[in-house]
């Protein structure tokens, strides 16, 4: 496509805001007519800034380079004068093009506990969002007589620039116009109540039914419920994001909990029947059997997290690890260095045990 306005600055279409602003202010200066360059040139730079410049024209602009848009259009095919080329390839119509122009989409996030996301909650969300002012219905004007035609695109909204293909057919781009936003008009006399710019902050609230098993980041869409903005017909969507609150005991991944159990040294020689251990969905009584040592897991099927839209569970990982106490009295040492002679205790050279590192690279391989 020719007027490709990433190519006329010079720049990649990943560059940053930052960057094009950088690169528009050293070209103005050198395309500016004023100091010898060329106007049309200049033009050019300009309606290229004032598109990528805007985060929202950048974003259609964006997507027209990327799926083809009416405001594309090819002309000297075959004499199929106005028929926009893409529009042909993909059996596409205007309808489909005559979208409602929204407002921005607002970003919320809860914080849900692990047991609330195991279970499925419901939130009532407090947030503040722009909708439009009561006092001049959106327009940002003080009245019907404070506003006149915009001069830049005499009252359309919109400009078109038009230029040569390759292939020798004519090429026209319609732009939002820059000076009146798309409005066709521009304020005299601004709203006393929103300034001039048709909406006003408010504080709302919305009842969030979380379902259950919902992931750290997910993210849930509701229509229209989010910002207004000066100039669209429906507000944004609001975008509710999940932040899942760090347990103190679980490590969740993914759909499995992981969970360290401790034992003392006794019950890791002599076993324990009928032990209890605290899972997500309640207590488990297990059995572990004489001789655990530490790095021994145990897997709970199906009792790690609920997964979201099924009817299943997770595992939960029970991370065996025996506690060697810090501190103990004279009598206790005397017990333990008993032991030291007691040749049940010494470690058989013939030893086949795997250690925790040898199961770690087995788990790794």
């Amino acid at each position: 496509m020719e007027d490709n306005l990433y190519k006329i600055l010079g720049v990649s279409d990943t560059v940053s805001a930052e960057e094009i602003k950088k690169v528009y202010r050293k070209k103005a200066k050198e395309m500016h007519p004023d100091k010898g360059g060329d106007e049309e040139e200049f033009k050019k730079i300009s309606n290229a800034y004032n598109i990528l410049s805007d985060p929202s024209k950048r974003s259609d602009y964006d997507n027209q380079l990327k799926y083809g848009n009416q405001q594309f259009r090819s002309h000297g095919f075959n004499g199929n004068m106005g028929q926009d080329i893409f529009d042909q390839f993909f059996n596409r119509n205007n309808r489909a093009y005559n979208i409602p122009k929204k407002g921005e989409d607002l970003v919320v996030s809860v914080s849900l506990t692990l047991e609330e996301i195991y279970s499925g909650t419901s939130k009532n969300i407090k947030y503040n969002k722009m909708i439009m002012c009561s006092n001049c219905n959106g327009s940002g004007a003080h009245d019907d007589k404070s506003h006149v035609i915009c001069s830049g695109c005499n009252g359309s909204g919109q400009k078109i620039r038009q230029s040569q293909t390759f292939f020798g057919g004519m090429t026209q781009m319609i732009t939002t116009c820059n000076e009146c936003g798309g409005e066709g008009k521009t304020i005299t006399v601004p709203c006393n109540n929103c300034n001039g710019k048709g909406c006003i902050s408010s504080a709302e609230d919305f009842m969030l039914n979380v379902p259950h098993g919902v992931q750290n980041g997910m993210a849930f869409t509701v229509e229209s419920k989010g910002n207004y903005s000066k100039g669209a017909q429906l507000p944004g969507n609001l975008i509710i994001q999940i932040t899942e609150i760090e347990h103190p005991n679980y490590i969740r991944v993914n759909n499995d909990l992981h969970f360290d159990f401790f034992i003392t040294i006794p019950q890791s020689i002599l076993g324990v029947k009928d032990i209890i251990v605290p899972t997500i969905s309640g207590n488990v009584k297990i059995h572990i059997e004489p001789g655990v040592e530490s790095g021994r897991t145990l897997r709970l099927q199906g009792k790690g997290m609920s997964i979201f839209n099924h009817h299943e569970f997770g595992n939960f990982y029970i991370h065996i690890n025996v506690y060697i106490p810090k501190e103990m009295s004279d009598e206790d040492k005397k017990s333990i260095e008993s032991l030291l002679k007691n040749p049940t205790f010494d470690i058989p050279k013939d030893i086949n045990q795997k250690g925790v590192f040898k199961r770690f690279m087995e788990l790794s391989s």
